[in-house]
């Protein structure tokens, strides 16, 4: 290995293939659903041969992580464990950190059984875990214990992890790269640094290094999460959702349904029509003599014998005058051609 300045030098890299802000695990049902969504979107299992590097099973696994930032071990380490049961692997997942215990609140084991209680009380795997829904052979994982901080001694550990050896293929450690770490790296054979670039120096990483490597547990691999604000897969999911925020138009809202009315009439048009109207009521009026009237009104218009003393007998004879005018205009007609004929002859 080189120096801290040429961190990693010729370890093996594994990309996560995820920004470090993208590891949003939350407690409860939705941690293995956002395990599932982390393994499927990172890149981290396409590296699980070369972190294995021909070692055979039972394996024992270590990932580090800086402390406070468990998301980051536990990631890779649950990502792995999904791999190798689809592997047809028995893989154990133990949370080694007593004392933040974040793997452990995430799955929902605080105060409840796990490997301390296996490594002091002798308890079982099946008690002390539980099944980790992977598709596969199935797994464990291992949350501290009903009590911590458990001030574990190095025999304990070393006791507890042979037993364990004996019950799966491979056991995943997740532990902080400080002293619970060096704790636990004797006896594990992968040592993998899961190093977030944004946030610790190449300096300070190879410092990590260097000091795992004079206890005599040097590191074999190192993952490491995207540098840079926003990972490039995000970057690209945002640009085609802006992308598609502007190319779909925005559907109109539906219109409601009114029952069909008739559709009134501009004003001008109506005030048009009602002239007309007007001016064909009063021609009727002119032609026939009558308009239409209310009924107090048509009351008023009829004769009124007291009022007037006219009978109607009287009208019937005054309308039927002038019928007789065509009969008296033809007995006219006549006596003028005889007179007209009477005096050609006395010419002649």
């Amino acid at each position: 290995m080189e120096n801290q300045n040429g961190f990693p030098g010729a370890l093996p890299t594994i990309p996560s293939g995820l920004e470090s802000g993208q590891i949003d695990l939350v407690p409860g049902e939705g941690f293995w659903e956002r395990i599932e969504q982390i393994a499927v979107k990172g890149e981290m299992t396409r590296g699980l041969d070369m972190a294995i590097h021909g070692k055979p099973s039972p394996r024992i696994w270590l990932f580090l992580h800086e402390p406070g930032r468990g998301e980051l071990s536990a990631a890779v380490a649950m990502s792995f464990a999904r791999e190798l049961a689809f592997r047809d692997q028995a893989a154990l997942v133990l949370d080694c950190d007593d004392q933040d215990q974040a793997l452990t609140r995430w799955a929902g084991r605080v105060e409840a059984e796990g490997w301390i209680d296996l490594a002091r009380y002798g308890t079982s795997v099946l008690t002390s875990g539980m099944p980790m829904p992977f598709v596969g052979r199935r797994g464990y994982l291992l949350g501290v214990g009903s009590f911590a901080p458990t001030d574990v001694t190095g025999k304990e550990v070393d006791t507890l992890l042979t037993r364990l050896r004996r019950q799966g293929d491979d056991l995943l450690l997740v532990a902080p790269s400080d002293s619970t770490g060096l704790l636990w790296a004797p006896g594990s054979a992968i040592r993998i640094l899961c190093w977030d670039r944004q946030t610790v120096s190449p300096e300070k990483a190879g410092e990590v290094a260097e000091r795992f490597e004079q206890a005599g547990c040097p590191l074999t691999a190192v993952v490491t999460f995207q540098e840079g604000g926003v990972a490039a897969e995000k970057l690209v999911d945002d640009v085609l959702a802006e992308v598609k925020v502007i190319q779909e138009p925005v559907e109109p809202a539906e219109p409601i349904e009114q029952e069909d009315e008739p559709t009134p009439a501009d004003p001008p048009e109506v005030e048009e029509e009602i002239t007309v109207a007007e001016e064909s009521a009063e021609d009727s009026a002119d032609d026939s003599g009558w308009r239409d009237l209310p009924l107090e009104q048509e009351a008023a218009l009829e004769p009124d014998e007291d009022s007037s003393g006219l009978d109607i007998k009287d009208v019937e004879e005054t309308i039927a005058e002038p019928l007789a005018e065509p009969a008296a205009a033809r007995e006219t007609s006549r006596v003028f051609w005889i007179g007209a004929l009477i005096a050609v002859a006395v010419i002649v």
